[in-house]
């Protein structure tokens, strides 16, 4: 699960992270900008509201068939450990397939491609989401 924390005065994300300490750091970080100083019991007490800031927990939704095959083929093309950027990785995929550059290897529409081809607007979004995920995931 992630959580996305937003400086209400700006509506500015401060964080987005699954990770704790990284949460409470952009919090605090937030509050020294506005020359704020929480209370000891700020994180326990979660009474956020009275500094601007709001936490979101946002649920990874379950993917449908197609989603899951173009996520498997982000991931593949993504090794975390190879150091590439997880946005040239969606343009690649992006790009082969409005260019049809997989037309010079192959007759057949790759799966991930006709997958791809096959997903809604908030799909695709839903599968971008759990990239994002996957990748923090990887560099923590």
């Amino acid at each position: 699960m992630l959580k996305i924390v937003i400086g209400t005065n700006e509506g500015k994300v401060l964080c987005i992270s699954n990770n704790e300490d990284e949460i409470k750091a952009s919090m605090v970080n937030y509050l020294i900008g506005t020359d704020q100083e929480p209370t000891e019991d700020f994180f326990e007490s979660r009474n956020w509201g009275e500094y601007d800031i709001e936490v979101y927990e946002y649920h990874q939704p379950q993917l449908n068939e197609n989603q899951q095959i173009v996520l498997k083929h982000l991931k593949s093309m993504c090794p975390p450990k190879l150091g590439l950027s997880a946005m040239v990785t969606v343009y690649c995929l992006v790009d082969d397939n409005i260019n049809d550059n997989w037309q010079e290897y192959s007759e057949e529409i790759p799966e991930h491609i006709e997958a791809l081809q096959k997903l809604s607007v908030a799909e695709e979004f839903q599968v971008l989401t759990a990239f994002a995920q996957w990748g923090l995931e990887q560099e923590e």
